[in-house]
């Protein structure tokens, strides 16, 4: 029962969950520093723990950015061949 990697590959499905296994831990990170930003205390806000937050935040929304771009290319690609 040998399942080739071409066609596994090329399905709607396998991108999808790939896709979400990027999107829905950045979408938390994101959602928790936000949260920390509309409820944490003015003082709070400034503090290097909550910048770093934020800042851990914005990378992991890059690198998710990225994976979903060589996701879709790899994806487009199998298609193509």
């Amino acid at each position: 029962m040998a399942v080739r990697m071409k066609t596994l590959r090329n399905t709607p499905w396998l991108l999808g969950a790939q896709l979400a296994c990027l999107i829905v831990p950045a979408a938390l990170n994101i959602g928790g520093a936000a949260q920390a930003w509309v409820h944490g205390a003015p003082e709070a806000l400034m503090s290097g723990s909550f910048q770093l937050r934020i800042l851990v935040a914005l990378l992991h929304a890059a690198v998710v950015m990225a994976g979903v771009f060589i996701l879709l290319a790899i994806h487009r690609r199998g298609l193509q061949s």
